[in-house]
């Protein structure tokens, strides 16, 4: 892939989607440069919506494109990443997947003050 310099550090959002999607194959080699862009804007914006993340219309208008192309199956997007994932687990000894889906709802405890839904800081 154009661009790929092995001596960039990994905390870099453009290097780490690189890295992570070089055996990606969309069809395309611009569909595919186009999904490195849009992960590189995601990873560095993870809660940003896509016209956020993408930092102007002509790149979001090319992520949409590329999402609703109909060349473009989902599994091919993830293949690139379910790769790099697999080879970073081959080269453990032990590999924990943790996921935490917790969610925390205290309405119920009415006589406990203060506590109710979880959504982050509480705001004035």
């Amino acid at each position: 892939m154009a661009g790929l310099d092995s001596q960039q550090p990994y905390h870099d959002p453009a290097f780490w989607a690189m890295m992570e999607l070089n055996s990606t194959d969309l069809g395309d080699l611009r569909r595919t440069e186009r999904l490195v862009r849009l992960v590189t804007a995601l990873t560095a914006n993870p809660t940003s919506s896509l016209p956020e993340a993408c930092k102007g219309w002509g790149e979001t208008k090319g992520a949409y494109r590329l999402l609703e192309n109909e060349e473009v199956e989902p599994k091919m997007i993830l293949s690139g990443h379910q790769r790099s994932t697999l080879k970073r687990i081959a080269e453990q000894d032990v590999v924990l997947l943790v996921q935490d889906t917790t969610g925390m709802n205290f309405t119920s405890h009415r006589a406990t003050k203060g506590l109710g839904p979880h959504r982050g800081p509480a705001t004035p």
